[in-house]
């Protein structure tokens, strides 16, 4: 696909992080934030069971039982990243989908009340499906993606992400971001290596997706292995990164969230109300 190259400097209360943009816009890109590296650790502190998760076996969900499985995601409830705040209220199973919710106005301080879940296994690597409709809400960003942040030592930790993010704003667009650090702390912030890899690509510049919506429903696919992400989009391959590749187990998350911080991906007022919709979700281990 036609690419562009960039560098982004991105700078937050405790990470300097470099960005190595690859994107595929007809006027240039917008710029995008750093993977979720938060104020600091205590602002936040880790999500519940990231310590004890068990590794992940193959599975298929589709959500038809009227209610999220307990056994394999938590419904996430507390301070999420950004300008958003998860909380349990905004995430249901409803006619055979999990809906992910946000309203504006309803807010938890100054953060916006989320839908967000998570899967309580780590997973290795293998091949991600999701079927997914984005939150058409002005405002919000619909994200699919793989995480693992471990925050338990107070001078070290990793960071690992791998990210499909949808905006309301550009919904013929979507961002496609990997993520790798060994040690989020560390006085050279892993600026030796390519730690942070991708960008925001138009979908709808790529043969067999020109008419591409995510306020309809696609299926996305991550397929990550050793030294190698594939992205595909109803079937076809939209990007490709071979370095910045995490190496660890992550979970699978799945929300919508708010952010003034990605003007030009998001509008800057969450108006109305809407909900990312996901009727699938599956792993196929390598």
């Amino acid at each position: 696909m036609p690419r562009v190259e960039g560098f982004f400097l991105v700078v937050s209360v405790v990470v300097i992080g470099a960005i190595v943009g690859v994107v595929a816009l007809e006027s240039g890109p917008p710029p995008f934030p750093a993977a979720r590296v938060l104020p600091t650790a205590v602002e936040r502190g880790p999500l519940p069971g990231y310590a004890v998760a068990p590794r992940g076996r193959a599975f298929r969900e589709n959500f038809s039982g009227g209610a999220v499985n307990p056994d394999r995601f938590e419904v996430l409830d507390g301070y999420a990243y950004w300008d958003s705040w998860y909380t349990a209220g905004k995430t249901a199973v409803r006619d055979g989908a999990l809906q992910l919710a946000a309203q504006a106005g309803d807010r938890q301080g100054r953060y916006l009340r989320v839908g967000g879940a998570a899967s309580r296994a780590l997973y290795p690597y293998g091949t991600f499906t999701f079927r997914a409709r984005a939150n058409p809400m002005p405002g919000m960003v619909s994200a699919l993606y793989l995480y693992n942040e471990d925050k338990d030592a107070t001078q070290g930790g990793t960071h690992e992400e791998i990210d499909v993010e949808l905006s309301a704003k550009h919904p013929n667009q979507a961002s496609l971001v990997t993520y790798h650090k060994d040690d989020w702390t560390s006085a050279d912030l892993g600026l030796q290596n390519d730690m942070h890899r991708g960008g925001v690509v138009d979908l709808r510049a790529i043969r067999g997706l020109q008419t591409f919506d995510s306020r309809r429903w696609n299926t996305y696919v991550i397929d990550w292995g050793p030294g190698r992400v594939i992205w595909r989009v109803n079937g076809v391959q939209a990007a490709e990164f071979t370095n910045a590749v995490p190496t660890t187990p992550m979970k699978i998350h799945l929300d919508t969230y708010h952010t003034r911080e990605w003007s030009d991906f998001v509008e800057p007022t969450p108006r109305g109300s809407g909900a990312l919709l996901v009727d699938l979700v599956s792993f196929v281990p390598r």
